[in-house]
């Protein structure tokens, strides 16, 4: 592959956040890569777990899920644009809390 060009064709996210107890915030994690020599989803959610805010939730959740679904896609360039793309959707300012969705898509 050359420098900058994704192995990937597409990545979707998506999520839940909600408030479980004052203080404690849960998350579930929904990605799917559509990689250049093969496609994987993966999910990250625990009923039991909760963070003290969105934030963190958001962060451990997108990174778990789109760690594992971008290494059984054989895409290491879709682990860090699925990060981050999934954390810029799960943390918004207006709406701390419910569902959100993003897709990234490349050129290929």
């Amino acid at each position: 592959m050359e420098a900058n060009v994704p192995d990937y064709r597409r990545i979707v996210v998506r999520g839940r956040t909600a408030l479980e107890q004052a203080g404690h915030f849960t998350i579930r994690v929904f990605a799917q890569i559509q990689g250049v020599s093969g496609d994987s989803m993966a999910s990250q959610g625990d009923v039991g777990c909760c963070y003290v805010n969105v934030e963190d939730a958001c962060e451990t959740g997108c990174v778990a899920a789109c760690e594992r679904a971008s290494y059984n896609a054989h895409s290491a360039s879709a682990k860090q644009d699925c990060t981050m793309a999934c954390i810029r959707a799960c943390v918004r300012p207006d709406i701390p809390l419910g569902r959100f969705t993003t897709t990234v898509p490349t050129n290929k």
